[in-house]
């Protein structure tokens, strides 16, 4: 698991596989004396965010896509000065807006 983590897997990717949460790995690798990644979204991705969220998915949705948090996508978003829809306000497929 820790051979992984340092590969550049997720703690979440990880939590998923081994079938616990996000908090024991984080624990385990602490106790393994690995240092924690700051999780978040790289500067590659912004754009494919921002172009998920431009047509209508989820905060939500592109987080799991991306394997973060819907918060770090929100504020990736509004550090690319996108201005955030209510969660009422969003575009459904198919809708006639």
């Amino acid at each position: 698991m820790t051979d992984r983590y340092q590969q550049g897997w997720s703690s979440r990717r990880l939590a998923e596989v081994y079938g616990v949460s996000k908090t024991s790995i984080v624990i385990l690798l602490r106790e393994a004396d690995i240092p924690i990644r700051r999780q978040g979204l790289g500067d590659f991705q912004v754009e494919g965010v921002i172009e998920h969220y431009a047509a209508g998915a989820s905060l939500a949705a592109i987080g799991k896509a991306h394997q973060v948090s819907a918060d770090t996508v929100r504020k990736l978003l509004l550090a690319q000065g996108i201005k955030l829809r209510n969660p009422w306000d969003h575009p459904h497929p198919g809708s006639a807006s």
